[in-house]
């Protein structure tokens, strides 16, 4: 098993896209079991996946400052990270990202999230963070954040009310 890391290409669009609908797909199933089919709709739509793969093709052509980080399992695509380094406030950001849930428990996450840290490390950032879920569908990105060192998190809850 090889983990390769390298910057984006075009080319890697389509199976990005195609990463974060097999990823995502368990987390929007718990939304739509937790919130009920009409607030789901109402809230986050049917077409979650078109508007995850508009995310991630906009960040693709590097909009706000954004970067793509893959990484490669014996020379597949096996996942990618999404992230911002703002350096006017020495902060950076993690956005999107996942691994192929076929390929999940290798470490593939660890070195994504290795080699982004480092890059923003380089470039003078001083702080780094991510937001995810506190659903049973996110544990898996919180072990893996936690992993990576994240800490000093900010907790939050989201009301709803039907009128």
């Amino acid at each position: 098993m090889e983990i390769k890391i390298r910057s984006f290409i075009p080319e890697d669009l389509p199976r990005l896209c195609e990463i974060a609908a097999q990823a995502w797909k368990p987390i929007f199933a718990g939304f739509k079991e937790r919130l009920g089919a009409e607030l789901f709709n109402a809230y986050l739509g049917e077409d979650w996946e078109t508007r995850k793969a508009d995310e991630i093709t906009t960040a693709s052509r590097g909009e706000h400052g954004a970067r793509i980080t893959v990484a490669l399992l014996n020379s597949e695509i096996a996942g990618f990270v999404v992230y911002y380094a703002h350096a006017d406030i020495a902060m950076g950001e993690i956005s999107n990202n996942a691994v192929d849930p076929r390929m999940q428990n290798r470490g593939i996450a660890t070195e994504l999230y290795r080699h982004v840290l480092a890059a923003m490390r380089l470039s003078g950032i001083r702080f780094v963070k991510v937001s995810t879920g506190a659903d049973p569908g996110h544990a898996p990105a919180r072990r893996a954040y936690e992993k990576a060192g994240f800490s000093n998190s900010l907790q939050g809850t989201e009301y709803f009310m039907k009128l």
